[in-house]
């Protein structure tokens, strides 16, 4: 009888120098590894006499990540200055320099785009790891957004604080800003002006005769 193709015969493994014991059948085998730390791990195995290797990411757990990304963004990341366009914006942080940095000529480097994200984060953070000082963060954050960067009555969203552009890019974060602030506050409002900020998206974006800003429209109006 030919031997059948794929079966494993063998299977041997090790990592950080120590063997790795399999259960396996003919087909399938697996292995539960646990490891005391962080780091890049690479698991080298031997089946059927061939070698090969699996490189894998040995991370904190996902809401002690959160934590410390929430809690870096409300301490680092927040400028604070009253009377300033900026007052309560999240912007980019310089490690070279250790402190935030904005640049409103390179919008890469402003005070929207990928910044946006931070304040959907923060609101996510606070349904999972609540903290008072971060929401008061957040809610300073969120006055800087209805003041600099978004028009609540018609939905339209500026890229940053020179309110002379437009890039379609930014509406979706901040309706998701604005769903995720529903979902930890609850407030209608804010399901509203997440909507309200996709309907004027897709009418900037997609000639308002297209059926599916029609539909939009019909299901979603507000």
């Amino acid at each position: 009888m030919s031997k059948t193709v794929n079966v494993i015969e063998s299977i041997s493994a090790e990592c950080e120098n120590k063997g790795v014991a399999f259960e396996a059948n003919e087909k399938n085998a697996w292995a539960t590894l646990k490891f005391d730390k962080l780091g890049e791990k690479k698991l080298n195995i031997t089946v059927n006499g061939k070698r090969i290797f699996i490189k894998q990411n040995v991370l904190r757990p996902l809401k002690d990540i959160l934590e410390s990304r929430v809690k870096f963004i409300a301490e680092k990341q927040q400028f604070q200055k009253n009377g300033s366009k900026l007052d309560g914006a999240y912007l980019i942080f310089d490690r070279a320099t250790d402190s935030i940095y904005h640049n409103a000529d390179f919008p890469d480097h402003n005070s929207a785009r990928e910044r946006l994200s931070m304040g959907a984060l923060m609101a996510l953070s606070l349904r999972i790891c609540y903290d008072k000082k971060r929401e008061e963060s957040l809610r300073k954050h969120r006055e800087f957004i209805e003041r600099e960067i978004l028009d609540l009555n018609s939905g339209y969203v500026n890229d940053g604080v020179n309110r002379n552009t437009v890039r379609l890019y930014n509406f979706p974060w901040v309706s998701t800003y604005y769903l995720e602030w529903y979902n930890f506050s609850k407030d209608t409002e804010c399901l509203l002006t997440s909507s309200r900020v996709l309907h004027k998206y897709y009418e900037l974006g997609v000639p308002i005769r297209s059926p599916l800003v029609s539909k939009l429209t019909k299901y979603y109006s507000i």
